[in-house]
Order: C-alpha cells, then structure tokens, then sequence
C-alpha cells in the first residue's frame, strides 16, 4: 500500500502540546494543548497505532483474497469493508 501519512511507528509524546509524533521524526497529530483526559489518551491511542493497523489491514486484504482464491470461501463482506477503508487512507 502507497501511502501519503508520516511514516511510523508513532508514539504519544505527554508534554505540552500533547501529541502523537513519529518515532523517526515529525509530527503525526497535534492533539492537545492542554492536559490530556482520560478520553484524550484513549483517542491518542488509537491515534499512534494507525500505521501499524494500516499494514495489518493491507495484510489481511491479500490473506482473505487467498482464502477465497484457495478454499473456494466466500470472504467478500470483509474484503470489501477492507477495501473501503484502505482506499480512505489512500484518499
């Protein structure tokens, strides 16, 4: 998958602005410039682990292509939802 975003991994870094940056260098998201809530730290979360479910997507893509491919099951639903969503990260 060609992708336009920072590549990660990405980390949340807890100071003030509250962000998520990545590992490597630059900036992923500005979250925040105040202290974070609860509910900032869970959408910080899931916010660093993006790159990395990206690619597990894009895996699982190929794996229920084969399944189909080889075992004759149909895994149309989820590969269209798969597919629907990568092509968003694409944009």
């Amino acid at each position: 998958m060609k992708t336009k975003h920072t590549p990660g991994p990405w980390v949340i870094e807890r100071g003030l602005p509250f962000m998520v940056v990545a590992q490597h260098g630059g900036m992923a998201a500005l979250l925040s410039d105040r202290k974070p809530t609860a509910d900032d730290m869970a959408n910080a979360r899931l916010i660093a682990l993006a790159p990395e479910m990206a690619e597990a997507l894009t895996k699982c893509h190929g794996e229920f292509m084969a399944i189909e491919f080889l075992h004759k099951i149909d895994c149309s639903e989820a590969l269209a939802d798969i597919s629907a969503i990568l092509a968003k990260l694409e944009g």
